[in-house]
């Protein structure tokens, strides 16, 4: 079987561990890799050194799981501060974060609706002025 056709596999999960041996021996051991495969040779290459790690201390897998833990809760704070960072409005282009400058901003458009709504009636009325005096 060709190594993208077992990539296809194993990306689906339905490769044994007979083939992903086969895949691991690939990327550790090609000299020319395609470029649309480096990646996976990183990979490869995180699950061999992975796999190879001997430790005579018997706490280094919760070392390892404390590193796990905290690189998943700063992925998590990142991802939280970037959906709560959100602008309320954007103002000449320039994002506005502050609650009271957005509402603010807000009402300011309803003064000028109110404005252009008071405009559309004199050009109304004058209109139909123009319009009488014809």
């Amino acid at each position: 079987m060709e190594i993208k056709e077992l990539l296809k596999k194993w990306e689906d999960g339905q490769t044994s561990a007979s083939e992903e041996k086969i895949l691991k021996d690939f990327f550790r051991e090609a000299k020319a890799i395609p470029e649309d495969l480096k990646p996976y040779k990183i990979i490869f290459s995180g699950f061999d050194s992975l796999s190879t790690a001997t430790t005579s201390d018997k706490h280094s897998s919760p070392k390892l799981w404390k590193y796990v833990i905290a690189a998943a809760v700063f992925i998590g704070v990142v991802f939280t501060a970037a959906h709560f960072s959100k602008p309320y409005c954007y103002i000449d282009g320039r994002p506005i974060y502050n609650l009271a400058e957005a509402k603010m901003a807000g009402e300011d458009l309803k003064d000028l609706e109110k404005l252009d709504e008071a405009m559309s009636s004199i050009e109304n009325i004058l209109n139909n002025s123009s319009n009488e005096n014809k």
